[in-house]
């Protein structure tokens, strides 16, 4: 309103291409009064899966001039109907465009003209949606409409459907007179038994919505019969009794141009609606077709659920029968093709629909000036790191995956908490399921035997698994461990995590108690024994397992491809199992080492069907019995429901035995919902690095600055600035920015060119062991980020070292500095080597309330750090 001269085209085109598409959208179509009052009173839909199935109309629905607007705005749908008139045409005897358009309303109902001019304006409806970027993940037709269905679903070609479409409605037309057929608002179980003999139940359109057929004085005293009980019945304009057995005197001339046509299996999911049993692929299907009940309501019970069902047609006349499902129709008679149309692709947008919006509003340059969004509100706090050292009656426990154990007051019980972190912990990230990273069935195994030993059980009674253990992001997750007080018996044990939200989830519940010994067939001494692998097993090959396992949806890291070799012998699967180098020790039974040792089930398909994705659901009789070990030799015998589990190390010591392991099925969806990450907020951590290859001397000739106790690095070194000539590189120390701003100026100055290494102490904290960083050395950090970002030719890097460094860090820092420098961010302790990372942060507490300044408190009780913000330098 306020800018009246600005197109509506350019407005459209920009919010199409130039502006952000949220999740919840809406989408309006007219002129610009009718826009005007539709944004009065936006519908704004939330996004969803973008799935979209459609159902064809069938005859009654026709009009003439259909097609006509749509042909003069959209090329994509007047070269379709091109198309399909060049086919028709010479099978009709007359031109098909000249019925739909020209000719009086009474010649298009006929039926021998009819048909083909639905089926015509069905299919370059579909290429118009199809042009749009829109595609189908299910199609059903109602009678007539399964032809074009048909079409999209790959069962026909455009040719041989022209020619069943207008065969049909020539034989149809060419029927004696005397037909008719009405629509009754009643059950089909009501009506039939009301139904005189020639008279059928032709559609079936809902629950109280059917369609009778037969001869016309007989399907006339059945409507005047259910009208008289109150119910709606409406005659149809018709001339014959379709979907009944006054069709049948076509079925053999019918046939045999059937048989003529190539019928192929759909490609696309069509659900069929005639009341025949023969497949929708056979020429017996579609003969039966023009005789048989339309079981619509049927076909639309079975379409996949979708975001949307669109009604491929002249008109909305299927919308009364899809209750339930969110349906709109692509055009209708009482309003403008255009802008139906465009409402109709609007609105699928707004449910989350893919649309190119470049097949209807081209891109253009240069973009309307339109208002830009407000900003949103959200906070940024920097979270608290955790208090250091031990509370009070929590006593360290030294566990990879757990960290403290507490013994409950009251009723009692023990309590072990740690922390899963991705980051620092590199295993963790190589467990992931269609895209989802997860912690493994395996670990929540040893969470519960590690738990068992803390609680001084000697076995794991049950694990059961209820939800997936999830890592959005990346981001760390704190793990609790909690079992019951002792009574005697079997003890409860229930696993939690909480995340970024800091909702406590239960991930498994089960039980610990006394030991269970294996069973006495478990550990025999004709594979646990000298011979491996063991008499009479045939190998399986496993040179493509990893590949072919990525592919069906289980993403291995290394840390979890162990194994070695796969083979069977009768119902027995034998696997050996090693664990990657550089894997942390600790653990009862490595997680990725136990989890390799099932990666031989889905190889040779034992309790699997194709394709599928199992993962672990409960664990029963689980019974440690030697730490720690590196490499697993496996037996596995897959049941009717469930696994058993044998493992020795490698010298046929037994490792652990499991009674019974369950699978379940998972799909993508069922991930996708736990996965879900939201938070928005990023922090910076610290991911620790594998150890680089050793170097004797660091190549070439370097410039060192304030680092000559470093020169034994280098092959080369020269700590002279003036004439230094070529160089490889430069290494300079800084314990703040304008120590660091004297180096680059220097350096400057002097015209050297070398990539410039910066070397400071203190200036980062990588974990709890590194005291508080330094505020004048992390600033320089900060001036070497700026310098990387506005002269990266001329920068190699920052690192940060010890304040004593040792050997260890020593020959790490000549590594870093030999390298590619793929790394220009990295801490060097003796301990091992760390990159900066940003990551997503943990939820952020509540503010504490601020200090009341009117409140009758003197001021040295506001002690601490304040942190003042604003001041340009009068402070």
């Amino acid at each position: 309103e306020e800018h009246p001269d600005t197109p509506l085209t350019d407005v459209a085109s920009t919010l199409a291409h130039g502006r952000s598409h949220f999740p919840f959208r809406t989408g309006v179509a007219g002129d610009r009064a009718e826009l005007a009052d539709a944004l009065r009173e936006p519908v704004v839909t939330a996004g969803g899966t973008g799935r979209v199935t459609a159902v064809f109309s069938g005859q009654g629905a026709q009009r003439p001039g259909m097609g006509r607007e749509l042909a003069e705005r959209f090329p994509v749908f007047a070269a379709a109907l091109d198309e399909v008139c060049a086919v028709v045409d010479p099978l009709l005897g007359r031109p098909l465009r000249e019925v739909m358009w020209d000719e009086p309303a009474e010649v298009l109902e006929r039926t021998e003209y009819a048909q083909p001019a639905l089926f015509a304006h069905q299919i370059a409806l579909c290429r118009l949606w199809e042009a749009a970027g829109v595609t189908f993940e299910a199609v059903a037709g109602h009678s007539v409409g399964e032809i074009a269905a048909a079409v999209v679903a790959g069962v026909l070609g455009l040719e041989d459907a022209a020619r069943l479409v207008v065969a049909r409605g020539r034989l149809m037309q060419a029927l004696p007179a005397g037909g008719a057929m009405a629509a009754i608002a009643a059950t089909e179980d009501e009506v039939a038994p009301t139904l005189p003999e020639g008279t059928a139940v032709a559609a079936v359109n809902g629950p109280r919505a059917l369609v009778v057929s037969g001869p016309e004085a007989d399907v006339t005293a059945v409507a005047e019969h259910w009208r008289e009980k109150g119910r709606r019945t409406t005659p149809l304009r018709v001339s014959h009794a379709f979907h009944s057995p006054l069709m049948e005197p076509v079925l053999d001339e019918f046939t045999a141009l059937l048989e003529t046509l190539d019928f192929r299996p759909p490609t696309v999911p069509m659900i069929p609606a005639a009341a025949t049993s023969h497949p929708l692929e056979t020429p017996a299907y579609w003969a039966r077709h023009v005789c048989a009940t339309v079981r619509f309501a049927d076909a639309v019970d079975r379409l996949p659920e979708a975001d949307l069902t669109v009604e491929i047609g002249p008109d909305a006349a299927l919308l009364p029968h899809l209750d339930g499902r969110t349906a709109l129709p692509s055009v209708r008679r009482d309003r403008a093709e255009t802008v139906t149309w465009l409402t109709a692709l609007a609105r699928a947008h707004a449910h989350g629909v893919p649309v190119d919006w470049s097949a209807v509003l081209p891109a253009r340059r240069p973009l309307a000036d339109l208002p830009t969004y407000p900003f949103q509100h959200e906070s940024y706090w920097l979270v608290a790191p955790a208090a250091s050292g031990d509370a009070p009656g929590v006593d360290h426990w030294p566990h990879p995956m757990l960290s403290s154990r507490s013994e409950l007051p009251g009723e009692g019980g023990l309590l072990l908490t740690g922390r899963l972190t991705p980051g620092s912990d590199p295993w963790l990230r190589d467990h992931a399921v269609m895209g989802t990273v997860l912690l493994p069935g395996t670990g929540f195994v040893e969470l519960a035997t590690e738990a068992a030993r803390a609680a001084g059980a000697e076995s794991v009674t049950e694990v059961v698994l209820q939800a997936p253990l999830v890592f959005p992001g990346g981001r760390p997750r704190d793990v609790q461990v909690w079992v019951a007080a002792d009574t005697g018996g079997e003890r409860e044990l229930h696993i939690r995590s909480r995340g970024s939200d800091d909702e406590w989830v239960l991930h498994a519940s089960g039980s610990v108690g006394p030991r269970t010994a294996p069973d006495d067939g478990a550990f025999t001494p004709d594979w646990t024994g000298a011979q491996w692998p063991p008499a009479g097993a045939v190998p399986v090959p496993v040179d493509t397992l990893y590949p072919d396992l990525a592919a069906r949806g289980y993403e291995y890291g290394p840390a979890f491809q162990g194994v070695r070799g796969v083979w069977e012998r009768g119902d027995e699967v034998f696997a050996e199992i090693a664990l990657p180098d550089g894997q942390p020790t600790g653990f009862g039974l490595h997680p990725a080492l136990l989890d390799a040792a099932l990666h031989a089930l889905p190889l040779t398909g034992r309790g699997y069907e194709a394709d599928e994705v199992r993962l672990p659901f409960s664990f029963s009789g689980i019974v440690p019995l030697s730490p720690d070990a590196r490499g697993l030799r496996v037996r596995l015998r897959a049941g009717e429901e469930s696994v058993t589990v044998h493992a020795t190390d490698a010298s046929g010591t037994p490792s652990i035995a499991v009674d019974a392991l369950l699978l379940r099925p998972v799909d993508r969806a069922q991930l996708d919902a736990v996965a879900a990450d939201r938070t928005g907020r990023y922090a910076v951590t610290w991911e620790r690095l594998p150890d680089p290859p050793a170097v004797t001397a660091v190549p070439g000739r370097w410039l060192l600055l304030g680092t000559g106790h470093l020169s034994g690095l280098f092959e080369r070194s020269t700590s002279q600035a003036q004439g230094a000539g070529e160089l490889d590189g430069v290494l300079c120390a800084a314990g703040s920015a304008e120590e660091l701003l004297e180096t680059l100026t220097l350096l400057r100055k002097q015209s050297i060119q070398a990539p410039v290494w910066c070397v400071t102490s203190g200036a980062v904290a990588v974990g709890t062991d590194d005291p508080e960083a330094d505020p004048a050395a992390a600033a320089a950090w900060g001036l070497g980020r700026v310098a990387a970002l506005e002269t990266p030719q001329k920068w190699g890097g920052l690192v940060d070292l010890p304040a004593r460094l040792g050997t260890p860090a020593r020959d790490l820092l000549a590594a870093v500095l030999a390298g590619d420098g793929t790394e220009d961010q990295l801490a060097v302790r003796d301990a091992g080597l760390w990159a900066r990372r940003i990551a997503p942060a943990q939820a952020v507490p509540a503010p504490a309330p601020a200090p009341d300044a009117t409140a009758p408190e003197p001021a040295a009780a506001l002690t601490g750090t304040v942190l003042i913000t604003g001041g340009t330098g009068a402070l």
